[in-house]
């Protein structure tokens, strides 16, 4: 069947090395085609004569559970009648089922196997285990499956290329091969299935006929090396008397991690049993000397092992140990364990007192894990005070305790728990060795206890590092930890969620489905969109070359239908058979789900396993070439991997593009608690090429699209602080809200070994930045009966507010702070108070709120890029992008897990610079919101038509702030009152601005809602109404209003005069436009109104008084001239004209004019509300003669009115006021 192998040289040329064999292998497929071809093969060749050495036996299960023998091993038969020289060659071990990218992992040979005899290779070691192999001709640290893999005999030391049957058959360097179990390589076809107690074996004549499940039979192992050795029991056992030694244990464990004994005989060593391991294959006892040499590098345990024999001994016998000292390494990279081997013991006493045990508190363990030099630690010099792991290895096999621990990690069903001393420092592991018939390990959740006393000795695990192997455990108490649902989305908001279902496949049982549902529908509240990962194909595991997975969604659908969700659509890219990880045969993939009802899908066609996905220009703007779609799915960055799915969708007339990720795992790196400190992460660099093909995609979108809506999520399979992500988040291209919108210890997803890290992302673009809400669902990394071990996320996308444009304003000035946030990096823009800033040209600028380093808020400013060179919405280019409320926990700090976003403010207490902690929204100083459309992002019908210029457009009624309350800035050389030419419209309405304080009943005059501040607005900023739907009505008379907007906490600051040209103070403008006439005659009906004092009754006058007079009892400061009477005021709003500016005006009666005073005139006495009141000086133009500030919002000015109708504007001011006149208090208005 096969090309006849080469034949060694004679075979009287002892050492003669074989010339390479033929291709001996071929998969099942191909040896069916060539029995049908030929129609003549009806049963296995009979058995040929082996000419080179050939793989004789394989045990996969050392050290496992209940395994014989501790190690895994190959062993090698020499069939021929010369001894053969195998240096340069090697054996190379695949696993079950590899993909294109598994490592092979290669063992090198050296010397000669005798004739007819065997050569053992001996591999990696379980941390259970019972008789060691003899002395290896060669090892490894090839860790074997024990019921499927492949072994392979390679002429060379390169790893072989070929991943399935056919290829392995046809390399000519492959000499000879074994496929057992399950395998997908193997020569005829495979042998059966071994475990921790069998082995794959050849008979004693090496028979060979190119079949695996004929030429091997399962049964007990015989490892056998070149000296015909074969395993012994290290089990040792009460013997001879033993005598009393000079070593004590000190010196047998040494100040490192591996004994300056190992591989001696030691005699004689004293101590006291304090546990003993009755269970599997790893069986022993620990002792412990009661007489210790005070040096705390040193251990003073150790532990002897028996193999699969249980020791004859109790816990509290002294004894006197000898025995081999040992070190065993429970897998490749891991540290070593000192222990003794082919141990025998004479027990002096029984029932002693154990050693005190070590009490493991809050300041036990140093802060710092390992030292981090760079490379093996192993012969390093431990330092137990500076570094936890040394503080391990330096107790190794000693008796330490934990007190009402927490647990936190839940069980992971290998009856472990994790608990810790200290929350914010890496956990400690506990193993029961208790008698699980009598004291099962308890299904405990984050957040248990084990109350109580925990007590064992310190070992080193295979999985987690050191451990502490438990003989007395604590009693389980629960924490009543529940599963909490996330908050329902809101009408005008979009939900996407992000969800890694752990290996969910079309054959599974119905209970994934349902229970994957439920968190869904009940957790989640069904999330408008939901990127799944890890889904299978519809055979789940079962390698059957099925690659669809309408199987897998539907069910999924149907399940979250049943549970009481909508009825979703789904969206997937089928990819090719085993080129994207995971499981072999289970093909998983990343997947969409989408609400119909709320969400509405963009399909464009023409997306596949191997079509990339680009951004182009289409009919209706920026859309990709495929939707779905896959990121570059033909580059190496891939390989073996998950390929991102790209999709668009669109929900409230918003487009939203999401692409859901599922990075290559962690698998591979080396182990937090090996022997190389810090550890290698190779699987680090392909993460990290992958997040650079996808930070290419969102820049060219973003590029194209600056105001794209992007959600980037999924299972990235790195930390927040990680390199992967900072290749996705530099630069602000996007910006991850767990980092923003969580409190640190609230940042996590998964648990691994009990620590809780962030695996799963959301990460958004600055276009959503300042509308997004985020929340984890704590609903499975926390409890042990997890359907999943990732929790899923979810982001709320507000779509009310505008999108946010793409180019950055410039920052206003901020109080003096020090420091960086720990979030900044450098080359970033903003005042040097208030560091942190970043600005980039898709996204924005950035103010950091930093409260304990002194900066006022968050704010986050940007301007449309189509505004920039338009003159006529110049007063719209900067805008705050406001942000949901808060909730603070009582004693005012911010509620747990839940932080704020630039912009950002609590309901707790307002920040500085704010008028009052009931406001909507955070507006800081001179900065207000206003979006541009309504929840839709339709603006109204009414507010459709062209707009004049300078007008601000957009939704409800617009206000417009005017001059009076105006920051300082130099004069505009067009007035905002008159720069709009001679159309009443372009004419705006100026408006009392202010806060609701309370809700209005039903049939109240006003329900509106606006925001008061207490700086000064600035110039051309405008105020809406926030609710547009609530009927307009009159609002109330000011008198009603003035109390509470002249409350002493509202005062603004005062400020300075301001100088116009020439030095001369500047002058109020007049209420109408140049070169027209108007009358200050007030219209019909208001002065019907004045005609009925009762409906507005006026408030009682203080005594007369003539100018400059005070009350007694209060005397003016030496030098300071007297200011304006005490007035009491009246509130009324007056319309110079229908449709022109309402002016809300306070108006005071003055005292009587000095005798001799001229009357006004007659047009004017209406304004004064009673006859007879005198104005002095009737010919002067109204203009400011003084202006003060009351309490409150108002600014006061002193009117002379002359020539009221008059056009030109008026000069600088004659001199000083000496009458009586109107005192008119405008909101807004010089």
């Amino acid at each position: 069947m096969f090309p006849t192998p080469s034949r060694p040289g004679p075979p009287d040329t002892p050492g003669t090395r074989p010339a390479p064999r033929g291709r001996a292998l071929a998969t099942g497929a191909a040896l069916s085609a060539l029995a049908l071809g030929a129609g003549l093969i009806t049963a296995v060749p009979a058995a040929a004569a082996a000419d080179t050495p050939l793989i004789s036996e394989v045990y996969g299960g050392g050290g496992n559970s209940g395994a014989v023998l501790r190690h895994d091993f190959v062993e090698l038969g020499n069939p021929t009648d010369a001894a053969v020289d195998v240096s340069g060659w090697s054996v190379q071990y695949l696993p079950a089922r590899p993909g294109p990218s598994t490592r092979v992992q290669v063992t090198p040979l050296e010397g000669e196997i005798p004739a007819g005899e065997h050569y053992l290779i001996r591999q990696a070691a379980g941390t259970g285990g019972g008789a060691d192999l003899p002395e290896p001709d060669a090892a490894g640290n090839t860790n074997m499956s024990a019921t499927a893999g492949t072994v392979l005999l390679v002429d060379g030391t390169g790893a072989v290329e070929c991943r399935t049957a056919a290829d392995c058959a046809a390399d000519e360097n492959v000499v000879d091969v074994l496929g057992y179990g399950a395998a997908t390589i193997f020569a005829g076809s495979p042998a059966a299935g071994t475990g921790n107690t069998t082995s794959a074996s050849r008979d004693e004549a090496f028979t060979h006929t190119g079949d695996n499940a004929v030429d091997f039979t399962v049964g007990e192992p015989t490892p056998t090396n070149s000296a015909g050795e074969t395993a012994t029991e290290p089990g040792g056992e009460p013997g001879e008397p033993v005598e009393p030694g000079e070593d004590r244990i000190h010196d047998v464990q040494g100040v490192t991690r591996t004994s300056p004994l190992a591989g001696e005989q030691v005699t004689g060593l004293p101590g006291v049993v304090t546990a003993i391991n009755a269970f599997g294959g790893g069986r022993g006892f620990w002792f412990q000397d009661t007489e210790g040499d005070d040096d705390p590098r040193t251990s003073e345990a150790l532990f002897v092992f028996t193999g699969s024999t249980t020791p004859d001994v109790a816990i509290g016998d002294e004894v006197l140990v000898a025995g081999r000292v040992s070190e065993y390494r429970p897998q490749a990279g891991a540290q070593t364990i000192t222990q003794l081997e082919q141990a025998r013991w004479t027990t002096l006493s029984r029932g002693n007192d154990l050693p005190e045990a070590i009490l493991l508190e809050e300041d036990t363990l140093p802060t710092a894990y390992a030292p981090s030099d760079g490379g093996d630690i192993t012969d390093r010099e431990l330092e137990p005070d500076t570094y936890a792991l040394d503080f391990w290895a330096a107790n190794e096999h000693m008796l330490v305790r934990v007190e009402d621990a927490p647990i936190i990690s839940p069980t992971d069903g290998y009856d472990a728990l994790w608990v810790t001393t200290r929350p914010d420092e890496n956990p400690t592991k506990i193993e029961s060795l208790l008698d699980r018939a009598e004291r099962p390990s308890p299904e405990a959740n984050v957040g248990d206890t084990l109350a109580g006393v925990t007590e064992g000795p310190v070992y080193y695990s295979r999985f987690g590092g050191y451990l502490i192997r438990a003989t007395t455990l604590g009693e389980h108490v629960s924490g009543d930890l529940e599963r909490e649902p996330l908050r329902e989305t809101a009408r005008h908001e979009v939900s996407v969620a992000t969800y890694n279902v752990e290996n969910l496949g079309g054959a599974d049982d119905q209970e994934a489905f349902d229970d994957l549902a439920e968190g869904l529908v009940t957790y989640l509240h069904s999330p408008d969109i939901v990127g799944l990962e890890e889904i299978q194909d519809n055979s789940s595991e079962t390698d059957d070359g099925v690659v669809d997975a309408d199987v897998t969604l539907d069910r999924l659908v149907d399940a979250i239908a049943a549970a009481g969700g909508p009825t979703y659509e789904w969206r997937q890219i089928s990819p090719e058979d085993k080129k994207d990880g995971g499981v072999p045969g289970g093909n998983i993939r990343n997947a969409f789900l989408f609400n119909p009802a709320r969400v509405q899908y963009v399909d464009v066609e023409g997306g596949d396993a191997t079509t990339p996905v680009e951004v182009v220009e289409g009919e209706r703007g920026v859309e990709l070439s495929v939707s779905p779609g896959r990121i570059s799915p033909g580059d190496s960055a891939w390989n073996s991997s998950r390929k991102p799915l790209v999709g668009h969708f669109r929900a409230l007339n918003r487009d939203i593009y999401v692409v859901t990720n599922h990075f290559n795992s962690k698998g591979g790196d080396q182990s937090l608690h090996g022997v190389n400190q810090p550890p290698n992460r190779t699987s680090e660099t392909q993460r990290n090429a992958q997040a650079e093909l996808v930070r290419e995609f969102a820049d060219e979108l973003l590029a194209a699209d600056p105001r794209a809506n992007l959600v980037v999520m999924g299972d990235l399979n790195d930390f927040q602080f990680s390199r992967t992500l900072d290749i996705l988040t530099g630069d602000g291209a996007l910006i991850n809200p767990m980092v923003e919108l969580l409190e640190p210890n609230e940042g996590y997803n998964y648990n691994f070994d009990g620590n809780s890290q962030a695996l799963d992302h959301i990460l958004v673009n600055g276009a959503l930045a300042g509308r997004i809400d985020y929340r984890i669902a704590r609903i499975n990394s926390e409890f042990h009966d997890q359907v999943s071990d990732h929790d899923p996320q979810v982001l709320w996308i507000d779509t009310r507010a505008g999108t946010s444009p793409a180019r950055p304003v410039p920052v206003s000035p901020r109080p003096a702070g020090t420091g960086m946030p720990p979030h900044a990096t450098e080359g970033t823009t903003g005042p040097a108070s208030c560091p942190g800033t970043r600005s980039t040209a898709t996204t924005m600028a950035w103010i950091t709120r930093w409260e304990a380093r002194g900066c006022l808020s968050w704010e986050v400013r940007t301007a449309h890029p189509r505004e920039a060179n338009d003159e006529r919405t110049a007063h719209r280019r900067g805008r705050l992008h406001r942000l949901p409320h808060r909730r603070r926990a009582a004693g005012g700090g911010p509620r747990s897990g839940r932080r704020r976003l630039p912009g950002q403010q609590p309901r707790g207490g307002a920040a500085p610079g704010r008028a009052d902690h009931r406001t909507r929204a955070h507006l800081p100083p001179g900065r207000l919101h206003r979006p541009r459309g309504d929840a839709r992002g339709v603006r109204p019908a009414r507010h459709r038509r062209r707009h004049p210029p300078g007008r601000p457009q957009g939704r409800g009624r617009v206000h417009r702030t005017a001059p009076a309350l105006l920051p300082q800035q130099p004069r505009r050389a067009a007035h905002p009152l008159r720069d709009h030419g001679r159309r009443r419209r372009a004419r705006p309405r100026p408006q009392l601005v202010r806060h609701r304080l309370r809700r209005p009943r039903a049939g109240a005059h006003s329900r509106r809602r606006t925001t008061v501040h207490h700086q000064p607005l600035r110039q051309h900023q405008t105020v809406r109404r926030t609710d547009p739907r609530r009927p307009r009505h009159r609002r109330p008379p000011l008198a009603d209003r003035l109390p509470a907007l002249l409350q002493p906490d509202r005062r603004p600051p005062q400020r300075p005069d301001r100088r116009g040209p020439a030095g001369h103070p500047e002058q109020p403008l007049p209420l109408h436009r140049p070169g027209r006439r108007r009358t200050a005659r007030p219209p019909q009906r208001v002065r019907r109104r004045l005609r009925h004092p009762r409906r507005h009754r006026r408030p009682r006058l203080p005594p007369r008084h003539g100018p400059g007079h005070r009350p007694p009892g209060r005397r003016r400061p030496p030098g300071r001239r007297p200011g304006p009477p005490r007035l009491q005021p009246r509130h009324r709003t007056r319309h110079l004209r229908p449709g022109g500016p309402a002016l809300l005006r306070t108006r005071h009666r003055l005292p009587d004019p000095a005798p001799g005073g001229r009357p006004p005139p007659r047009r004017h006495r209406g304004l004064l509300r009673r006859p007879g009141r005198r104005l002095p000086r009737p010919g002067l133009e109204g203009r400011t003669d003084r202006r003060r500030r009351l309490p409150g919002r108002l600014a006061l000015a002193v009117h002379q009115p002359r020539r009221l109708h008059g056009a030109t504007r008026p000069g600088p001011r004659a001199g000083p006021h000496t009458g009586p006149g109107v005192l008119s208090t405008v909101n807004g208005l010089d």
